[in-house]
């Protein structure tokens, strides 16, 4: 059988039209795939951080967040990428028992909570290593008082609480959440687990209000907003808190806490919490 050099032409434009055809048919199939098989991890975290979730209310968290922590500069948490906030809330009746000073009722309650708080983030600690992860639970109470020069603790509960989107930092240098005002205290587990962040709290609940400055009996609280960057001593002076402390509450506050600031905090209220004071018309 003859055929023209012209039919030829033809035949192989044909084919590798068709081959060109199959090879972005391929492409397409290619991306379909790796799409559905991402999407089917991204399905998997997700449950899988919403089942830790659940795991650390189920243990008592009242409040828990994610954040992401692979920025942090420290060579003491590298190889932990995730950051897990625990928030525990205090009784509003202890609270409200505080005035001028701190009560032996609060005292207890402070130790207990805290106590609380260390058995959750154990427990989830223990879930996520026979996941296969690693993590490292960061005890609630970590106040070293030869951490100079500003009693820094080995991890911020703050900074896990605020990048989780659990709160913000308020003038007082408490974690001020909506939920809950000051009233609540917070443990952090860090861990290698990859997974999708919360969102941080970009609102500032403090606004004007000057009601932590004034009530603090040791003038610690300088009554500036925090402002990211800044270091604590900018907003709140640690040394003077601590020195007060140990000198006026050794027998009502095992010379350990006061609480004064939290108790007055116009956002620790019921019924005020998550509104700015700048809003109210009093206090």
């Amino acid at each position: 059988m003859n055929i023209s050099f012209h039919s030829l032409h033809n035949i192989i434009i044909v084919i590798s039209t068709m081959v060109y055809i199959f090879m972005k048919i391929n492409d397409i199939i290619i991306i379909i795939i790796h799409f559905y098989t991402s999407f089917q991890v991204f399905e998997e975290v997700n449950m899988l951080k919403e089942s830790i979730r659940y795991q650390l209310h189920n243990s008592g968290a009242d409040l828990v967040g994610f954040a992401d922590i692979s920025h942090l500069n420290d060579s003491r948490y590298r190889g932990y990428n995730t950051a897990i906030s625990i928030g525990v809330k205090l009784f509003d009746g202890i609270v409200d028992t505080i005035t001028d000073a701190p009560t032996y009722m609060y005292y207890h309650h402070y130790n207990v909570t805290n106590l609380k708080i260390d058995q959750i983030t154990h427990q989830g600690g223990v879930y996520l290593e026979n996941l296969g992860y690693k993590v490292l639970p960061v005890a609630a109470s970590q106040k070293d008082p030869h951490a100079e020069p500003d009693y820094n603790a080995f991890f911020s509960h703050k900074t896990a609480a605020r990048l989780s989107g659990l709160g913000h930092i308020g003038k007082s240098a408490l974690m001020i959440t909506k939920e809950y005002g000051p009233r609540i205290r917070f443990g952090t587990i860090l861990t290698n687990l990859p997974i999708e962040a919360d969102t941080p709290m970009t609102e500032n609940l403090c606004g004007n209000c000057m009601v932590c400055t004034q009530a603090c009996p040791a003038n610690a609280i300088v009554g500036v907003n925090f402002t990211l960057g800044s270091p604590r001593h900018s907003i709140y002076d640690a040394h003077k808190c601590h020195d007060h402390i140990e000198t006026h509450y050794q027998k009502s506050g095992g010379g350990m806490v006061c609480g004064i600031c939290m108790q007055r905090c116009p956002l620790g209220i019921e019924g005020k919490r998550g509104w700015s004071p700048d809003h109210e018309d009093d206090y």
